[in-house]
């Protein structure tokens, strides 16, 4: 009887420092955090920092034991915490998630991280500039926009259909935009796509592609000039940096005084820019003509 009446000393554990009590505290602070956010999702993910301490100590006791099959303290936190929130909100514990939830212990603060949207398809951009990114972001709902495509447009309107999939970023909804112009810039057949899409477009770079430019002369050129600087470029290689790129069509039709209408088929990638001015590539229509150039607009016909 007198043993019984002994009082119990809790003694925390020296590996995890007693972060296993403070599990159901941090489902139900990632849930709130979720409910507050006023974000869309179906899925979630839920990831720990913890002490250096905590992690320094897990790691020894590992060694010590020289298992290889023992579960550490961080994923068995994540774990633990994430199928306390999956019965908290009902949504599903996924490894590639709508939503990552950080929990920092033993402070139990939270932060959400929340995947991007992908949209595959086409656009085109109906005046020069740079695109219309913030208009695009705010229609999408979305903290920021990124367009990849294996075309730099810079100022140039991309007149043709252009591929291209879009990134929202930090999306209040899980939905993809419909098609339609936002502001100048028309989105074509928009359909769900993942980040494994933005790898296979980039394989696309090279594909032809039709300009049209409008060319500035230092000095008004002659038309036999410009012809022969059409036919000495015409099915020739230049040197791109470290690529060259095919110049498969050239024309220059004299618009009279300085000016000349470029009409080019090439590889994508090609830089029209240095193709004309000679900077960082060559030959180019500058250098073969003697006479310093610029390109003033461009527009992409197609792709």
């Amino acid at each position: 009887m007198d043993r019984m009446r002994e009082s119990v000393v809790r003694v925390e554990c020296p590996v995890c420092g007693g972060l296993f009590r403070l599990v159901d505290e941090a489902a139900r602070a990632v849930a709130s955090a979720m409910g507050a956010s006023g974000v869309e999702f179906s899925s979630f993910q839920v990831g720990t920092t913890l002490p250096g301490q905590v992690l320094e100590a897990d790691f020894k006791l590992s060694m010590e034991a020289a298992t290889t099959s023992s579960e550490s303290i961080k994923r068995e936190l994540n774990r633990l915490i994430g199928k306390r929130v999956q019965a908290l909100t009902g949504k599903e514990f996924s490894r590639s998630p709508d939503v990552v939830a950080v929990v920092s212990l033993p402070s139990v603060s939270v932060s959400l991280l929340v995947m991007p949207v992908y949209a595959a398809g086409r656009y085109r951009k109906l005046l020069r500039g740079p695109m219309p990114l913030e208009e695009l972001a705010a229609s999408a709902g979305a903290r920021s926009v990124t367009i990849h495509s294996p075309l730099r447009d810079g100022d140039a309107r991309v007149l043709g259909e252009e591929r291209m999939v879009l990134q929202l970023n930090s999306p209040r909804s899980r939905s993809i935009p419909g098609p339609g112009l936002v502001g100048f810039l028309e989105l074509i057949e928009l359909s769900r796509a993942s980040r494994s899409d933005v790898e296979k477009l980039k394989e696309e770079i090279d594909r032809e592609r039709t300009y049209r430019g409008l060319v500035l002369f230092r000095e008004a050129p002659d038309s036999d000039s410009l012809r022969s600087v059409s036919e000495f470029m015409e099915g020739r290689r230049v040197r791109q940096g470290r690529r060259s790129k095919l110049v498969k069509l050239m024309r220059l039709r004299p618009l009279g005084g300085r000016a000349a209408e470029l009409l080019l088929r090439g590889e994508g990638g090609i830089s029209v820019e240095g193709l004309v001015d000679g900077i960082g590539v060559s030959p180019s229509i500058s250098g073969v003509l003697g006479i310093e150039a610029r390109l003033v607009q461009l527009d992409v016909l197609d792709a």
